[in-house]
């Protein structure tokens, strides 16, 4: 690993991210190799070539974050990491094309970086690193990485990797969600080990396919929620068991998720409704939809809608425990239309 984070003998000439981040990585336990390299620094590639590196940490004020780059592509750093806030559109492609031509696979600008907890790297200026475990946290928002991190160090929640991407960052959510896919650490991603989970039945009445996992375009639409209209809650069943080596690893899973799409009335909104099927009858459902309702209430909206399949017996009986007028679909006899005034 290089890190492009200033003269770290002179921390008053650093930015807030380059202190921090050279903090970090001097005290958070990594054993690997990290070289720590200056923007002025002279010699040649060749010289360089001895600071060669899979990653590349940048955090340096925008004036100098193109040269690092350049920099990290001409040592061959196979990815590259940008700490920055507030980096406008026109670098930001400069950026992106730099990376493209050399090949890097980079993270950022204006992001907060990513953690390995089990490797003990915290690249990241999102808090302290985080405790091991199964579960992968992916976030755009920095602000909900960081409260997710301190809600998971207040209740023994591991993961096994942070990654907040920011508003502007080359690698997306998909390329994120296709490594995390294979990645033996991560046991729980999100929805996907849910949709997984399901039997064959329960995936068909929520999607009506028989689809057996999510796609990663269905895995992004999912997870990006667009708080203006809409809003999904979760329900997480944690475990604790002692690991190989005797510490004991947090597994969270999510085991429901109820959400809300506004519609472009912006006075009623649609519903959806999924719980694992080992919670199913045990009030999870309607506890999930009764704070979904209230979310939606408390946002203005007047009116709460859904499509459940006919054949979908259980789910019926709940709408009506809830109040929902229950009515034939004039589009398709297989659905009914479920609608409730909040």
């Amino acid at each position: 690993m290089v890190v492009f984070a200033g003269d770290v003998d002179q921390p008053d000439t650093q930015t807030s991210y380059g202190r921090h981040i050279a903090a970090q990585l001097e005290q958070g336990g990594f054993t690997g190799p990290v070289t720590f390299l200056k923007t002025g620094m002279t010699g040649t590639l060749g010289d360089l070539a001895q600071s060669r590196a899979d990653l590349a940490v940048i955090a340096l004020p925008d004036q100098d974050l193109a040269f690092a780059l350049e920099v990290a592509g001409r040592i061959q750093c196979r990815a590259a990491l940008i700490l920055s806030s507030g980096v406008q559109a026109p670098l930001a492609g400069e950026l992106h094309a730099i990376a493209r031509r050399h090949g890097i696979h980079l993270l950022g600008p204006n992001c907060l970086g990513y953690q390995r907890p089990r490797l003990h790297i915290n690249a990241s200026v999102a808090g302290p690193l985080a405790s091991p475990g199964s579960l992968a946290l992916v976030s755009q928002s920095g602000a909900l990485t960081s409260a997710i991190l301190d809600w998971g160090s207040q209740n023994a929640v591991g993961f096994s990797t942070v990654v907040s991407l920011g508003p502007n960052t080359a690698v997306d959510l998909a390329q994120t969600l296709d490594f995390l896919a294979t990645d033996p650490a991560t046991q729980s991603i999100v929805l996907q080990n849910l949709v997984r989970g399901l039997s064959e039945k329960s995936r068909y009445y929520r999607f009506a396919s028989s689809l057996r996992e999510l796609s990663v375009p269905m895995l992004a639409r999912y997870t990006l929620i667009d708080y203006d209209r809409e809003m999904a809650l979760v329900a997480v069943r944690t475990l604790r068991a002692p690991g190989p080596d005797g510490e004991f690893v947090s597994t969270s899973s999510i085991i429901g998720v109820s959400r809300y799409v506004a519609n472009p009335d912006r006075s009623s909104c649609e519903f959806s409704l999924l719980v694992d099927d080992r919670f199913s009858g045990q009030g999870l459902g309607t506890r999930l939809m009764l704070g979904i309702m209230d979310v939606a209430r408390d946002k203005g909206l007047s009116e709460i809608v859904g499509l459940v399949l006919c054949k979908n017996s259980v789910m019926l009986k709940l709408m009506a425990s809830l109040g929902f007028d229950i009515r034939p679909y004039a589009d398709d006899p297989d659905f009914r239309l479920c609608s409730k005034p909040l």
